[in-house]
């Protein structure tokens, strides 16, 4: 059986997480001023589907990639040196990243699967095993090539935030509400096409780091990834991710600072003069 490499399909993977969603709000045109988020949404509508369908193709992506490795038989691709599972699972045990995952199923456990098990009312939804699956996913596709990863996470992140800010203007109803509001000089929380403030402000720090981290190959792509998170993080006013851009951002510049330095003697100084901002 031939299938694509996990690079792709983990890439494949992360750009429906990230297209997915928003699409199905663009679709069904929600009014935040008007919407009820404690009731039912309408299985049958458009949206619905449409959540349906990216959900499907996200977890069928990250279930052939959590396969292909732990199965590698199955796939001619795979072939090219024959593992049994014990080897193929003792090359996997690099110590930072079975802390990694040790880490994110001790998260599942004590959050999600014993309160579930045995809480006051004791239930488990389908959508718990679609985190765990998509975890795994990530776990197994550790070691392709993060450069193509990056890229992908960049523009759908680009291009999720932009639509964001782009709906706001247009439709401030789909993305916008006036009320509940951290910082009096604006006057709307942005909820863009995202579920919450809290998740897209996040996602917007994602996008920040990213531009300054590994810049697009333009300039003023860059510039532009660059400004779009930074709207994101500032008008959806999630505190906690205003204190996490005071602390990662300067600490991102410096480091780029410092790289530059390192190739510059001229961009000394100005490295030292970031190190005392951020130490003071």
């Amino acid at each position: 059986m031939r299938l694509p490499d996990r690079s792709r399909l983990w890439q494949f993977t992360l750009l429906v997480i990230l297209l997915g969603p928003p699409l199905g709000i663009l679709v069904s045109w929600r009014d935040l001023d008007t919407i009820d988020f404690l009731g039912e949404t309408d299985p049958n509508a458009l949206s619905s589907w449409v959540t349906r369908i990216a959900t499907g193709l996200a977890l069928l992506s990250a279930l052939l990639i959590v396969t292909s490795r732990m199965f590698p038989g199955w796939f001619r691709h795979m072939r090219r040196r024959q593992l049994s599972r014990r080897e193929l699972l003792s090359t996997a045990r690099a110590p930072a990243s079975v802390w990694l995952l040790s880490g994110f199923v001790a998260f599942l456990l004590g959050n999600i699967l014993l309160p579930g098990l045995f809480g006051a009312q004791p239930h488990l939804l389908p959508k718990y095993g679609y985190v765990l699956i998509v975890g795994l996913a990530a776990y197994w596709a550790r070691d392709v090539d993060p450069n193509r990863v990056i890229v992908v996470a960049r523009w759908g992140l680009l291009l999720m935030l932009g639509a964001s800010l782009i709906v706001a203007l247009v439709a401030p109803e789909v993305a916008v509400v006036t009320d509940n509001t951290r910082a009096s000089f604006i006057g709307v929380r942005l909820w863009g096409l995202g579920s919450n403030p809290n998740s897209i402000a996040a996602l917007g720090l994602v996008l920040l780091g990213l531009c300054v981290h590994t810049p697009f190959h333009s300039k003023l792509l860059t510039i532009a990834g660059a400004a779009t998170g930074a709207a994101v993080v500032l008008t959806a006013q999630s505190q906690t991710v205003w204190i996490a851009t005071a602390i990662v951002m300067p600490l991102m510049l410096f480091y780029r600072l410092l790289e530059a330095s390192a190739s510059n003697i001229r961009a000394r100084p100005l490295t030292s003069m970031v190190l005392l901002l951020v130490l003071f």
